[in-house]
């Protein structure tokens, strides 16, 4: 079947829930962007086929374009079936304050331990798109609806409830909280006392004296000379 070509933007999100906003930065994360898998809606996006030359490393909370809370530092396609995406993303440092890049981070820093994983999804526009067909059901799975083999990637965004199953954070490098971090959420820094010992001046050692040996000696001494 000939391919057709779409050329409109497409965000696959889905709602998610607020965290609430405490935090501070130096968090960066690792994720899958995109795998060749089929999507919710029943849409497999090929890696091989992304175009990230225009990619201006931008990262969005929930594709939102005036919420940014990072930058992208690097893109891989890894070896392995399936074929995927994968990235790494540095959150926005201080002294940049969003309430957004505080969330991600609290999802990163606080939810991940727990067991939470966060998703990531893509902003593109399809170049070249065709209708799947029964080598394509048989490869992705009877689920299969359309197949994107051409894409441009725009930009990257954290969420809760991504489009694509596997497309998730999977490493977080976790930042550490300053004295000022600490203070601005009422948090006292307790004092810890280092208690040296004082120096003590080693007296040297006195060799104890055998008085008998020294009367013997000297009488021995008066007597030779008698």
């Amino acid at each position: 079947m000939p391919e057709f070509v779409v050329k409109k933007r497409v965000n696959k999100i889905f709602g998610y829930p607020v965290m609430p906003d405490v935090g501070e930065a130096g968090d960066s994360f690792t994720c899958v962007m995109s795998a060749e898998t089929v999507d919710r809606e029943g849409e497999v996006l090929v890696p091989d086929g992304c175009d990230v030359r225009h990619y201006q490393n931008s990262v969005f909370f929930d594709h939102d374009t005036t919420k940014l809370i990072g930058v992208c530092q690097g893109i891989e396609r890894p070896k392995g079936e399936p074929k995927r995406l994968t990235a790494t993303v540095k959150l926005l440092p201080e002294p940049v304050y969003s309430q957004e890049v505080e969330t991600a981070r609290n999802i990163l820093r606080y939810a991940v331990p727990l067991g939470l994983k966060p998703g990531v999804s893509v902003g593109f526009l399809r170049h070249e798109t065709r209708k799947a067909n029964s080598h394509d059901r048989e490869k992705y799975g009877a689920d299969t609806k359309q197949v994107t083999s051409k894409w441009e990637l725009l930009e990257l965004s954290l969420a809760l409830v991504q489009c694509n199953r596997d497309a998730i954070v999977t490493g977080v490098n976790k930042g550490y909280f300053s004295e000022a971090g600490l203070k601005s959420l009422g948090i006292d820094i307790p004092r810890r006392k280092v208690i040296v010992p004082a120096f003590r001046r080693q007296r040297p050692s006195r060799k104890r004296v055998d008085v008998y040996a020294v009367v013997e000696r000297e009488l021995r001494k008066f007597l030779c000379r008698g």
